[in-house]
């Protein structure tokens, strides 16, 4: 990102855990502890002064919480504001923008408690402006994609870019290669037509002459999880209620940690269980069918964040 000019968090890369640490406390203030592998979505730790980002260096790349993810460590500068996630279809040379959407990494209620693989997620994102898209297009995504096969590593698919914004500014936190989960769901619940020409457009080179049209309804999606995630959890507990759920209308149950049991009923295998999301004509409809899906569906200990979409409307007062 610093080499293509893309507007991040000034930062640091360690495999020396106590540089890591010096150039924390060097520098004071809040910082992102960062595992620099794949950790479930997880490996992040957020740190409001330089004594909490030490621990978690420590926990990091002393004591291996995210394993070997855990060799190298970014440290960066923590940013305010608030987050948003922009994908693109990517066929090596252009990129069509998807709506932007928000996730809900944190598991409890206000954004609080340890990080997760996401909690929710609904789009439109109305922090994320028309203006401010077109801005995270020319700043963020296309310098990307430039500098990829500047680089001869040509990039084709599903490019993620997760976002800071912070009324008019905005930084890029991560890039991801894939569909955000749980961003996907409600996405995907607003395309308009087939997603697999795009798909096979940034496999092929060739994404063709018209972006994928996307309705202007809205979409949300609650993650129900195992009780004890992101920690430890349960696995074998009787999901009931998904067809319940499923008869709500605009509803659609997305399974992520489940199995069957050796009678063919459902049960949780995973923390992260199950996306319920639903589309809606304006936020507030969408949250609340995907709510009262939730309602419908129980196991023992089941779990889910109560404030999905809110920020979406404190800043539209459910008009969107």
């Amino acid at each position: 990102m610093r080499a293509a000019g893309i507007p991040t968090a000034e930062f640091g890369v360690f495999r020396d855990p106590g540089e890591a640490k010096c150039f924390v406390r060097a520098r004071g203030g809040a910082w992102a502890v960062k595992a620099d592998g794949l950790a479930a979505g997880k490996g992040v730790v957020l740190c409001p002064d330089p004594a909490h980002a030490e621990a978690a260096i420590a926990e990091v790349m002393e004591r291996r919480a995210f394993g070997p993810a855990g060799e190298v460590c970014v440290v960066e500068e923590f940013l305010e504001g608030e987050e948003a996630s922009l994908l693109a279809f990517v066929d090596g040379e252009r990129a069509f923008l998807l709506p932007a959407a928000q996730d809900h990494k944190a598991v409890g209620e206000g954004d609080t408690g340890p990080n997760t693989g996401g909690m929710g997620a609904y789009s439109p994102a109305p922090v994320l402006t028309p203006a401010l898209e077109e801005t995270a297009m020319e700043t963020v995504i296309l310098p990307a994609v430039r500098a990829m096969a500047e680089r001869g590593r040509r990039y084709q698919g599903i490019l993620y870019a997760g976002l800071m914004v912070q009324g008019e500014d905005l930084k890029a936190l991560e890039f991801n290669c894939r569909f955000g989960d749980p961003e996907c769901q409600p996405l995907l619940m607003r395309m308009e037509e087939d997603l697999l020409p795009y798909l096979m457009g940034c496999a092929t080179g060739n994404l063709g002459a018209r972006p994928p049209r996307f309705d202007g309804n809205a979409a949300v999606c609650v993650v129900m999880a195992a009780g004890g995630y992101p920690g430890a959890y349960r696995k074998g507990d009787r999901i009931h209620g998904l067809d319940e759920a499923a008869a709500i209308e605009g509803v659609k149950v997305f399974h992520a940690g489940t199995a069957l049991d050796k009678d063919g009923h459902p049960v949780t295998a995973g923390g992260r269980v199950l996306g319920v999301a639903a589309r809606g004509e304006i936020i507030k409809q969408a949250i609340g069918r995907a709510y009262a899906a939730c309602g419908r569906i129980h196991w023992e200990g089941a779990y889910y964040r109560l404030d999905i979409g809110a920020k979406a409307l404190r800043r539209t007062g459910g008009r969107m």
